[in-house]
């Protein structure tokens, strides 16, 4: 089953304006195969709340290595 959700969880401090997911598939040595991912978000913010929670959800993990920001590359 697969999906992807963007959710706000009882807040409406935001709006997503843009949203797109890059995944892509790096064949490797011996047959194994390399998963990489991104996610894009443009989020508007309304003026007089601040963003407390956002909560991004994909049927698969990630190896425990950290999130990296991509936007300056």
């Amino acid at each position: 089953m697969a999906f992807f959700a963007i959710i706000r969880d009882h807040d409406d401090s935001f709006e997503v304006l843009q949203c797109h997911v890059n995944i892509w598939c790096l064949g490797g040595i011996f047959g194994h195969s390399n998963f990489v991912w991104d996610v894009g978000l443009r989020l508007k913010g309304v003026v007089d709340k601040k963003v407390t929670k956002l909560y991004i959800a994909f049927p698969f993990g990630a190896d425990g290595s950290g999130v990296e920001d991509l936007h300056d590359r």
